[in-house]
């Protein structure tokens, strides 16, 4: 019988796991983009922070996505997958709904240039990849309930 998947952490681990993803991806762009320079440290730990903050204010909607899209993972593979794909995404809509508080609501990533989009997607990569590294503290696999079978007629009651 193949094994469907439930949701493993509680609605605040998986709140401070979505925050430590924010917070390493933050951490991951700020040394791309800014290298590790002493006189830089102050930046850096600020896009940390502002990293955290982004992965706290995703948490309730992914929370929401995993709890809905768990039982119907059929695989591994299909779990990694959709782990990645919530990462990526979560990052891609939070930049677009701060896009649209700074600049307004007609100013979002990819409205214009392909280079705003491949840019936010090269952001959203190191959550994507972490967030697949954590699969396995995200979801399970379990065994689904065989209905039982009465005797006489060998239907499900």
């Amino acid at each position: 019988m193949t094994s469907v998947f439930r949701k493993r952490l509680p609605f605040w681990r998986f709140i401070l796991l979505t925050v430590g993803i924010g917070a390493a991806t933050g951490l991951i762009v700020a040394l791309v983009l800014l290298g590790f320079d002493p006189g830089q440290i102050v930046m850096i730990a600020a896009v940390t922070a502002f990293g955290g903050v982004l992965g706290l204010v995703m948490g309730v909607p992914a929370e929401f996505a995993v709890r809905l899209a768990a039982p119907r993972l059929r695989s591994r593979a299909g779990a990694v997958l959709f782990c990645f794909g919530l990462g990526l995404v979560s990052v891609l809509v939070t930049l677009n709904i701060l896009g649209m508080i700074i600049q307004g609501p007609g100013d979002y990533i990819g409205a214009y240039e392909w280079a705003t989009l491949l840019f936010a997607l090269a952001i959203g990569l190191p959550a994507g990849i972490l967030t697949a590294c954590a699969t396995s503290r995200i979801v399970e696999p379990v065994e689904p309930k065989r209905p039982r079978i009465d005797r006489f007629t060998g239907l499900p009651y």
